[in-house]
This record gives structure tokens, C-alpha cells and sequence, in this order.
């Protein structure tokens, strides 16, 4: 059966390997987005569903390193690291930042792609396939409200919609992310960070704040979005 193709970001300065990649991927039948720095990756991400995504770590205007960890906090997206650092401690942070593999360059094409493949299909994506983002998977409840993580969308019962920003949706869906647990201010800043100037812990206070005046029936006194003092915020899923 003929699906859609999944759709894979590659993140790489080098325009020309860039092309290259994008050829190549395409041609095994994969749906390529292009990104040649840390800021159209960021406009990439707020624009399309993305089902994996290639990063190199020497971007012109972020360490690719910073861009993982952003990765890691705000999503659940699989994400290969496709670079020419071959040393150990780089390896080992991108690992450790949640990195799904680790690929120095140069690479063969081949090697590339069923690596992508396995990744994809550990997360449950069939390669030939594709699954819309509307899914039972990518919907979490939040009392009356259901957060869509592919839509970027949380939606009322009663169908209205919270009008969520940018950095309003990616705190919110990264304390969905913690299933529970609490969330440092440090790791809510990696989650709606889009450059090289992070916001500060005020800014994700003021964020908390305008959240709960968008979903609580008493901002005052919140049911979902609670503050965890001397440690940062938890979220209680209610359905």
C-alpha cells in the first residue's frame, strides 16, 4: 500500500551536503524539510510535522548541542546527530541529551538511511506509511481542554480554542512531556529558547501565569499547572 511519505528535517550548514542529503533521502522515498541554521530549524519546527530530524552540531549562529537539548525538552521527535566532531565527549552529550544515534561525517548514503529507518521504526513509525499527527498518541487530556501535539492546538470541550502562543504551547506541552513530573525553571528556558539569547526565569513565570489565565477556572488558585516551590512547576493531568 502507497502512503504518505514521513517527513525528515535535516539541519545542515553546507549547502551543498545539504542538497546532496536531501537528494538522496528523497530518492528513498522519504519527504525532506531543508534548515541551514539554528533559526530556520526553529521556523521549521513551528511550521511542519516533523518525524525525525538530522542534526549537525556546527550551525552558524548555535551550537547544535543547545539545539538537541531544546529538542529534547519541548518534543518526543527522534532526532540523529550527522556530524563531522568525532570526538568522544561530543558523542556522549548528544547521547545523553536524548539523541537517538550518532553519525560522523564523512557517511555512506546507505548506512544513513537504514539507520533512519531503524530509528523510525523503534518509535513506531512505519517508513512506508504515514500516521497523521491527529492520533490518539499525540492528544493528551487536561481537564476539559486536549492539548493536539502535532496541531500544536488545545482545544475546550466545549470547542473553543485557549489561543495559545508559541512559547505558551511548548511550556505547556513540555510538562505534558514530564507525565507528571516536576520541571525546573532551567529545563522550561531549553523548552521555549529559539536563539542565542534564552529567556529568564521570570519569563517562564509570566508564561506560567498567562497559561493559567487561558485554562484555569481560578488562575488564582490553579487545578493543572502547579507550582512546586524551590523547584519549578508540575503538571496535573486531569481527564
Amino acid at each position: 500500500m502507497t502512503g504518505v511519505p514521513l517527513n525528515i528535517l535535516v539541519v545542515e550548514d553546507d549547502i551543498a551536503l545539504l542538497e546532496v542529503m536531501a537528494a538522496y533521502l528523497e530518492e528513498s522515498g522519504f519527504r525532506v524539510i531543508k534548515a541551514q541554521n539554528a533559526r530556520e530549524f526553529h521556523q521549521c519546527i513551528g511550521r511542519y510535522s516533523v518525524d525525525l530530524i538530522l542534526l549537525d552540531l556546527e550551525l552558524p549562529d548555535e551550537d547544535g548541542l543547545v539545539v538537541a537539548r531544546q529538542i529534547q525538552s519541548r518534543s518526543q521527535t527522534p532526532f540523529m546527530i550527522v556530524s563531522a566532531r568525532t570526538g568522544r565527549d561530543d558523542r556522549i552529550a548528544a547521547l545523553e541529551m536524548g539523541a537517538d544515534d550518532y553519525v560522523t561525517k564523512p557517511f555512506d548514503p546507505r548506512e544513513l538511511t537504514l539507520r533512519i529507518r531503524n530509528i523510525l521504526e523503534r518509535h513506531g513509525k512505519n517508513t512506508y506509511t504515514y500516521t497523521p499527527w491527529n492520533s490518539q498518541e499525540d492528544c493528551q487530556s487536561i481537564g476539559p481542554w486536549r492539548l493536539n501535539m502535532g496541531h500544536r492546538s488545545l482545544i475546550h470541550e466545549d470547542g473553543r480554542s485557549a489561543g495559545l502562543t508559541r512559547a505558551e504551547f511548548d511550556l505547556l506541552a513540555s510538562l505534558v512531556l514530564a507525565k507528571g513530573r516536576v520541571k525546573s525553571r532551567d529545563a522550561l528556558i531549553d523548552a521555549v529558547s529559539y536563539g542565542n539569547e534564552p529567556p529568564s526565569d521570570r519569563a517562564i513565570d509570566v508564561l506560567v501565569s498567562r497559561i493559567r489565565k487561558k485554562i484555569e477556572t481560578d488562575p488564582k488558585k490553579p487545578l493543572f499547572v502547579l507550582t512546586i516551590p524551590g523547584h519549578g512547576y508540575r503538571l496535573v493531568i486531569k481527564t
